[in-house]
């Protein structure tokens, strides 16, 4: 009845995708029939159940539901169903349609879970794919579930935060789902690079969140709303963006429609393009407003935790989170806004404003991904610093004594691409279309002894129209054994091991290598090899920065990004 062609595009999904699914078919085989799997956001959900609907059940000519909480929704998911499976007849349920006897349908909760509509829907369905699954204990989901279930479906709910509240009414013997089949934390996905990487700076806005009053375990919105506004807090919100964040797209979320407004109109005093929208915001004005942030006419959005589930810009570069909260499936629907990566975006900055506390469940970005983030660190330099303080714990004396002296061999050998500076002072990395790492001097520690920063350097540093670049520093404080390890970990986790790890070559220098050679550093020697001149340049180039570092200046655009694609 419902045999049809295959078309599709291909589609191959990552490692961690074919994870999931192949959790999920080990659940099914063995006799469970609801689960859930929990997936980041920005990591791929949609298309994962997507690929595993059509194989596994579409394509065998059986029938699929699912269930997305919005319009808006509906309609995302059936273009990735059309994306992948452009023969498929995709019945949908919103607002006036009513398209029940497709092989698959999209519906919306809202919608279908009209009485008068359930009536008329045949319970014969294999699937059921509940998205934003963990909504599924609120009785319009259960209505709908109750019903398919007549049929004993596999029924699967897919989030990006499977915990509620209240757990058991989630998961569990008296659960709407058995177990979860399969989680991946946000960690991971960000360390191999599907995430952007994040950084987080914490603000204290001069007020005590322990006098907040409380609803269903979490802040009220509206005594949230008085505190904020006692304390003066939108100015500073608005100073620190524009420190932090001066000309980068951002979204602002807020306990309030009201502090939403006055927030947005306080960036436009002090001349940040900004707008507000909320749940009443008509469909079309809403996306008038996300066509302006995506465009770049508007820099910052801010709403009432409305842009979470569903909404996806990756061109976002900073969360201003303006509502503390404690619950850990509002926290992390909210920074995940940020985590989608994008062409030339290094990294989210995660600007998070809260007031005083004695209490422990405040939530906040380490709590979130499981990583013990420090203030301005990223993520991913956090991993670092964890495995590299990891690793010193648990060495010897001896064998510290051993590391240290092959690291520093690193440097002076330049096994790992390294370019050394003739004073010791300065080594540089080149790690691709990423730019450069480069360790530079840090102020001494408390013990006296010299320390080092690692910091990331654009590939072209300044050259973005209408912004200056700056140098994104990644570690300090640490021992000169420690930055070159940190550093090379770093670039390996951006996918770079090939690059650090080249063997010395013997190729003739290129004419470009050879006339900036002479430009730069002087006679050209006999039998000058690339690696010889893209080390001696990169070392010229990364003392130049260092100057410039110390000036406080920066040239438009790095000489040593420029030096680096002449050899390279």
């Amino acid at each position: 009845m419902f045999a049809h062609t295959l078309s599709t595009d291909s589609i191959q999904l990552r490692e961690d995708q074919q994870d999931a699914l192949k959790a999920a078919r080990a659940a099914i085989d063995r006799g469970v029939r609801r689960f859930l799997i929990e997936l980041p956001t920005g990591s791929g959900k949609t298309v994962t159940f997507v690929n595993w609907a059509i194989d596994d059940f579409l394509a065998l000519g059986q029938r699929a539901l699912v269930l997305v909480r919005t319009d808006e929704l509906v309609r995302q998911t059936v273009a990735e169903f059309h994306r992948q499976d452009r023969s498929l007849k995709i019945g949908v349920i919103k607002a006036e349609q009513n398209e029940m006897d497709a092989q698959l349908v999209v519906a919306s909760v809202q919608s279908l879970g009209q009485q008068r509509r359930l009536d008329r829907l045949a319970a014969d369905f294999a699937l059921v794919i509940v998205d934003e699954a963990h909504h599924a204990t609120a009785e319009t989901y259960l209505r709908i579930l109750r019903h398919v279930g007549q049929s004993d479906p596999v029924i699967s709910g897919w989030t990006a935060t499977a915990f509620r509240a209240d757990e058991s009414a989630l998961v569990g013997p008296a659960g709407v789902f058995q177990e979860v089949a399969f989680a991946l934390p946000i960690a991971p996905m960000i360390r191999s690079g599907v995430l952007s990487d994040l950084a987080v700076r914490r603000f204290k806005l001069g007020y005590d969140l322990d006098q907040v009053s409380r609803t269903a375990g979490d802040y009220a919105a509206r005594s949230l709303t008085n505190v904020i506004r006692a304390a003066n807090a939108l100015p500073k919100i608005v100073e620190v963006y524009q420190r932090e964040l001066a000309g980068r797209r951002a979204i602002a979320y807020t306990p309030t429609v009201d502090v939403a407004d006055e927030l947005a109109e306080a960036f436009r005093k002090s001349g940040v393009p900004a707008e507000s929208l909320n749940g009443k915001t008509p469909l079309d004005v809403r996306r008038a407003i996300l066509g302006r942030l995506r465009s770049g006419a508007t820099h910052v959005v801010v709403n009432p935790n409305v842009l979470s589930e569903g909404f996806n810009e990756p061109r976002v570069e900073g969360i201003l989170l303006c509502r503390p909260t404690t619950s850990p499936v509002l926290f992390r629907q909210t920074i995940g806004r940020g985590l989608r990566p994008y062409p030339g975006k290094a990294v989210c900055k995660i600007l998070d404003f809260a007031g005083a506390t004695k209490k422990h469940d405040l939530m906040d970005v380490a709590k979130a991904i499981g990583v013990g983030l420090r203030d301005g660190e990223t993520a991913v330099a956090a991993m670092i610093r964890e495995e590299v303080e990891a690793e010193q714990a648990a060495a010897t004396e001896a064998e510290r004594t051993r590391l240290v002296a092959e690291r520093v061999d690193l440097f002076q050998r330049a096994r790992g691409g390294w370019s050394c500076g003739d004073d010791g002072r300065v080594f540089s990395l080149w790690i691709g279309e990423h730019g450069n790492l480069d360790v530079v001097p840090d102020r001494p520690g408390d013990d006296g002894e010299e320390r080092w920063r690692v910091l990331r350097v654009p590939k072209y540093a300044g050259y973005r129209p209408g912004r200056v670049e700056v140098d994104l520093l990644i570690a300090a404080g640490l021992s000169l054994s420690d930055a070159n390890v940190f550093a090379e970990q770093y670039a390996r986790a951006l996918g770079q091991k090939a690059l650090i790890e080249r063997n010395e070559r013997n190729t003739p220098a290129s004419d470009k290598q050879r006339a900036l050679y002479a430009k730069k550093i002087g006679p050209v020697p006999d039998g000058l090899t690339t690696a010889q001149a893209s080390r001696a340049l990169g070392a010229h180039f990364a003392a130049k920065r260092e100057q410039m570092r110390q000036r406080g200046t920066r040239k438009v655009r790095s000489e040593a990004s420029r030096a680096t694609e002449a050899g390279r």
